[in-house]
């Protein structure tokens, strides 16, 4: 009896060991979660760094090309090799990066046509 007692005993204190580890090892990690969510932002401005290259891109054919300082240009809705993103969140960080930069307006119409606006002095 003291043998069937000893079994029972060490699979119990198998079975417990086994659990705890298993939580240890699915225990949330703050540091794991926060470099999730780096990621996750990187990947959501990847689509916005590439609108907002195309955009300096008009700018500078439009500048010397047309010898203009004013383009109109339309925010895609989709951009092929990157992730899906929210227009609307797009056209705002894009407006606030191209007044960073110094461009001196921009206007967002219907359809995410933007009207954007620099000096040449």
């Amino acid at each position: 009896m003291s043998i069937i007692l000893y079994i029972i005993n060490y699979i119990i204190y198998y079975i417990y060991n086994i659990y705890d580890i298993y939580h240890i090892y699915h225990m949330l990690n703050i540091k794991d979660l926060q470099k999730l969510n780096k990621e996750r932002q990187k990947l959501k401005l990847e689509p916005y760094t590439k609108i907002l290259e195309m955009i300096c891109n008009k700018i500078k054919e439009t500048s010397t090309i047309l010898q203009k300082s004013y383009c109109l240009f339309q925010v895609p809705e989709l951009l092929f090799g990157y992730t899906l993103y929210e227009i609307n969140d797009c056209c705002q960080w894009l407006k606030t990066e191209l007044l960073k930069q110094g461009v001196s307006s921009v206007d967002i119409f219907d359809h995410h046509i933007m009207v954007i606006k620099w000096n040449l002095n």
